[in-house]
């Protein structure tokens, strides 16, 4: 699930050096929770991803990736995490 959404992102040149608690905006899409070490394996096995967390080279313009990103994942949406999903944390969307 960590995978699938740093792989939706905007990937740019350098790590991003703005804050962002991303092991918690990944949990509200996946609707379940996701532990740091997630999402540090999850980054260290992308190809485009490099940084540390949660300092990744990601844009900052967060894209909300598709729902169908989750389908064939038997964990996702298997908690209330999806229920506190704010969508302006998002500034695009992946259709």
């Amino acid at each position: 699930m960590a995978y699938e959404w740093l792989d939706a992102q905007n990937i740019v040149g350098t790590p991003n050096k703005k804050y962002r608690p991303l092991k918690h905006i990944i949990e509200k899409w996946a609707g379940r929770y996701i532990s740091q070490s997630d999402v540090e394996v999850a980054a260290a096995m992308h190809p485009r991803i490099c940084g540390t967390y949660p300092n990744f080279n990601l844009s900052a313009r967060l894209v909300q990736p598709s729902d169908g990103r989750l389908e064939g994942i038997g964990e996702a949406l298997t908690q209330d995490y999806r229920e506190r999903l704010e969508p302006r944390t998002y500034v695009l969307r992946e259709p």
